[in-house]
């Protein structure tokens, strides 16, 4: 038996199910990325923002003030803060991602967040192929940090490739053991004006229920709205970008698989113009909120 199956079966089967306490996923998992209230300045575009948080359920991103925290808690969303999942000379080990992960798990914020975030966003899992000590290290680090913080909500991002497949290499086991560990898990799919694909969502959907069945349940897909090089989505003088949104949106809702997910994902907020920030509080409403309003814990 492979080393990552072993790690996912032995993790799984240690791991106690949630008591009493545990952080709840938000309904739907509406998930804005790009919160920092540490450029300078301070937090830019805020009316923007407050507008961002009146639909919204989960923001990812990094966050200073624990007032801005809470106030999410109370209002039955989550504050997601960001980690990196890179292999580096600091990160080699799997207790060198543990630990870098749960960092936010324990920072209450000079005393005024007890308890630390309820919730982290780790940027992102790769297609390391099967089998591959790269994969195994992502694979045995997300279990044990699972098994170490079962209370908490640990939500994953995925690149492009791990959700569609190359046709060359199998990562079927990095999929099983994001549907076995994290609560939810953001699909990236970055399209551009220039370039659509919208069938894309639905084969990806068909790829991962293959390779973890149930995982579709806490998919999310994240949409590119960043309208600055390198990663420009509005690059078509002749197209409107919100309808080219909505036509993802649609493509999304309207597939048999991609159609079941709980949300929506946005990337990212401090590369988008403030009117387009604007069209995505309003599809994200009109396609995810009326018919789906937020659990208060």
């Amino acid at each position: 038996m492979a080393l990552a199956t072993v790690v996912i079966t032995t993790l799984a089967s240690a791991i106690l199910a949630a008591g009493e306490g545990r952080v709840t996923v938000p309904r739907p998992v509406l998930l804005m990325y790009g919160y920092d209230d540490t450029l300078e300045g301070g937090l830019r575009n805020r009316p923007t923002w407050e507008k961002v948080v009146e639909i919204f359920t989960v923001i990812e991103g990094k966050a200073h003030d624990p007032g801005f925290v809470k106030s999410l808690r109370q209002r039955g969303k989550v504050f997601a803060y960001h980690v990196s999942n890179t292999i580096d000379e600091n990160h080699r080990t799997v207790e060198d991602f543990v630990s870098a992960w749960s960092e936010p798990f324990g920072n209450n914020l000079r005393g005024e967040l007890p308890g630390g975030f309820d919730a982290i966003m780790i940027d992102e899992f790769h297609p390391y192929p099967d089998g591959t000590a790269a994969s195994q290290l992502q694979i045995a680090s997300l279990g044990r940090l699972r098994q170490r913080y079962p209370e908490r909500l640990i939500l994953a991002s995925g690149s492009p490739s791990l959700g569609q497949g190359d046709g060359r290499y199998s990562f079927d086991l990095t999929l099983k053991s994001i549907g076995q560990f994290a609560d939810v898990y953001v699909q990236e799919n970055y399209q551009r004006e220039s370039s659509p694909r919208f069938d894309a969502f639905e084969l990806m959907t068909k790829n991962i229920d293959r390779a973890s069945p149930g995982l579709m349940k806490k998919t999310i897909f994240a949409l590119l709205i960043a309208q600055t090089p390198p990663y420009n989505a509005d690059d078509n003088p002749n197209l409107e970008f919100s309808e080219f949104l909505e036509a993802q949106i649609r493509s999304i809702k309207s597939g048999q698989l991609s159609g079941q997910t709980p949300g929506i994902a946005y990337w990212v907020f401090y590369r988008s113009q403030p009117e387009t920030i604007q069209s995505v509080v309003q599809l994200t409403a009109k396609y995810f909120v009326s018919l789906n309003p937020p659990a208060h814990r």
